[in-house]
């Protein structure tokens, strides 16, 4: 197909690949609402209904527990869905050619599913999906303020965005199981998320005229210490 002008049908959940109008592929979508927006201002037109069949029934869902590597069993076949979720049950949605990966009620992520239609109601606690199940909201955004070390901590990570952005304001999108960080216009960074611990402060500390925090006892200063603030020497 190189060289050849297709036409992507691109929404939430799907992205399907459209050669001369005649369907070829189906991907899980990684778009959200803030992705579509530009595109649409870009030139793109609204979509026409997709080009898949509606569902006929043939929706199979399962249960899994995560394990420590942020896999699940899925068949003969291990599949990813992410860190976060290690150790907690989740329900894969087998439908089509994606698994929708849910948890709580709530769909968290989509993934190419790997099963032929065929074997998927043979799968252990196989049963009949449930009415389409709730999205997640938008994406949280929060800031974080460089340390000298070229550093941020997000929900108990530390994650390295360059020594030369020290002292700098990072902007942070927390998604599934990345941070997407932006620092300046032009300057993005992902990371991966390791942890699935809450997060408690969406705003950088204040910071003094000498560049200390203004308040001492701010989660930033203490994490920072306590990762990097070699032990105190005692006389002996």
């Amino acid at each position: 197909m190189t060289g050849r002008t297709v036409r992507l049908w691109t929404g939430l959940d799907r992205v399907h690949v459209l050669p001369d109008g005649y369907r070829v592929k189906t991907l899980p979508s990684r778009l959200d609402a803030r992705d579509l927006a530009p595109l649409a201002a870009g030139g793109a037109t609204p979509a026409r209904p997709p080009p898949l069949p509606p569902a006929s029934g043939d929706v199979i869902e399962v249960e899994r527990t995560v394990n420590a590597s942020g896999a699940v069993s899925l068949g003969d076949h291990m599949i990813s869905v992410g860190v976060p979720p290690a150790g907690q049950r989740i329900t894969l949605r087998l439908d089509g050619p994606v698994a929708h990966i849910l948890s709580g009620g709530t769909l968290v992520r989509t993934l190419s599913c790997p099963l032929p239609q065929e074997t998927r109601s043979q799968l252990r606690g196989a049963r009949t999906g449930t009415a389409q199940p709730r999205r997640l909201p938008d994406p949280l955004t929060l800031t974080r303020r460089v340390s000298v070390r070229g550093t941020i901590m997000v929900g108990g990570q530390r994650i390295q965005v360059g020594l030369a952005h020290a002292r700098k304001t990072a902007v942070v999108t927390v998604e599934a199981d990345t941070y997407q960080i932006t620092i300046e216009p032009g300057i993005a960074i992902t990371a991966p998320r390791t942890t699935s611990r809450d997060i408690r402060r969406h705003k950088p500390p204040t910071t003094t005229d000498s560049g200390r925090t203004a308040r001492q006892s701010d989660s930033f200063q203490n994490e920072e210490q306590e990762a990097w603030d070699p032990q105190p020497v005692r006389d002996v």
